[in-house]
């Protein structure tokens, strides 16, 4: 159940991105046709061995934009993964789906609501994901698009000395909430703003209605989330074009 409900908040946040959706027998994509792969994915619904077969509309779909594979943990076999190195995609990294029952939590820090003020939101995640102004830019808008038609978006970031240190963007779907975009400038690390927004997050979603929380974390990230009480529900593998 968890599986799905994690699967419906994902596909609204996309979906609110304004990304162009492509459904094919056993395999879904997304396109953002933001300059990154990372906004850009294909996803595979059930166990297969290859995707030479819909390779062809895939690569018409995402045209000229650059885009990954993630493949859940339990559909991956040896056969798929030498089958997508020979295409040139090769495993990148481990993301965890987890969720939590969100609940309040205090706040101490300086955390303002960034819905109309996105170039501040935007600010501490450029370099928290080592991005570039041309893909940060065309991520802000892509929002900023779902703003205006309503989404169910909700930014915050977190100031220190009033410059923004840490972002984080809430999504709701129903009574379902998706946690993205948690980032905290390099500068500002190892200081407890990335622990702290997401608790603010949970608070504001419980303000919301939101029965169950969900996010996807690094595997690197995934304990801080497991101390507040997150529970791992699945692992994607993440799978780009280059070797790494």
């Amino acid at each position: 159940m968890y599986i799905d409900l994690c699967h419906q908040t994902a596909t609204y946040f996309w979906n609110s991105l304004g990304a162009d959706e492509l459904v094919l027998k056993n395999i879904s994509a997304y396109a953002t046709h933001i300059p990154s792969p990372y906004f850009n994915l294909v996803h595979l619904h059930t166990p297969l061995e290859s995707i030479t077969q819909e390779i062809p509309q895939i690569e018409d779909f995402f045209k000229d934009t650059p885009w990954n594979i993630e493949v859940r943990e339990d559909l991956e076999s040896k056969i798929l993964t030498r089958n997508l190195n020979a295409m040139g995609f090769y495993a990148h990294e481990t993301v965890v789906a987890m969720m939590i029952e969100p609940q309040t939590y205090p706040n101490s820090l300086d955390i303002k609501d960034t819905n109309n003020a996105l170039e501040e939101w935007i600010t501490p995640l450029t370099p928290a994901f080592e991005s570039t102004a041309e893909i940060s830019a065309a991520y802000m808008n892509a929002h900023k698009k779902a703003l205006a038609k309503n989404s169910k978006f909700y930014h915050f970031t977190a100031y220190e000395q009033n410059i923004p240190v840490a972002s984080i963007t809430i999504s709701m779907h129903n009574d379902l909430a998706r946690i993205d975009d948690v980032g905290v400038d390099p500068a500002f690390q190892k200081k407890g703003y990335g622990t702290e927004i997401v608790k603010y997050a949970l608070s504001y979603a419980k303000t919301l209605g939101a029965k169950y929380c969900f996010l996807e974390a690094s595997t690197a990230g995934a304990p801080m989330y497991e101390k507040l009480g997150f529970r791992p529900l699945f692992k994607n593998i993440i799978y780009s074009r280059q070797k790494h």
